[in-house]
């Protein structure tokens, strides 16, 4: 499913106001839940078993933030609940104008092992809107911290860092 690209193209179809239940979203929902699960259980769990640090980009709870259906679906909420907690999470944010602004490319590695870019399309500012709206839901839902990345980069590394550090001493200390 994802060669196929089929979330991807079922969000981008979907429109915000598609309020009705859809059997076929929820299956994809939970075809999507076993595949993050699957993949925490065979990349992520033995190393942290190891005691290594793991940091990933992508977590089951962009699945929220990514689907326009997730806030209607049944089960999404569930699922996010009963997925493994990560010792800390982040949300990287930034308003829509900027958003729009920035660059969008994607690499890809050819047959020869030479990068070549090509432009990515920028998704509507309705999308994106939405998009933003839902994340700030996942923070209410779960312990997520939300940056805003219109700072200066050193500055968002360093609060990302400090968080860290914190939310280890603090650990240390209990």
């Amino acid at each position: 499913m994802k060669r196929k690209k089929t979330f991807r193209n079922i969000a981008e179809d979907l429109k915000e106001k598609n309020k009705t239940f859809s059997v076929f979203q929820e299956c994809l929902f939970l075809y999507n839940y076993i595949d993050y699960l699957l993949r925490y259980f065979v990349q992520i769990y033995p190393k942290l078993r190891k005691r290594e640090i793991v940091i990933t980009d992508r977590y089951f709870y962009d699945i929220y933030g990514q689907y326009p259906y997730a806030e209607n679906s049944l089960i999404v909420e569930y699922l996010i609940k009963m997925f493994p907690k990560p010792d800390q999470t982040f949300i990287l944010d930034a308003d829509i104008e900027t958003i729009m602004k920035r660059g969008k490319t994607k690499t890809n590695i050819g047959e020869y092992k030479k990068k070549v870019e090509e432009q990515r399309k920028v998704k509507s500012q309705y999308y994106l809107k939405g998009q933003r709206r839902r994340y700030k839901e996942i923070e209410n839902l779960l312990e997520i911290k939300i940056i805003n990345t219109e700072q200066d980069a050193i500055k968002v590394k360093q609060e990302i860092v400090g968080l860290v550090w914190h939310k280890i001493i603090k650990r240390a200390f209990e």
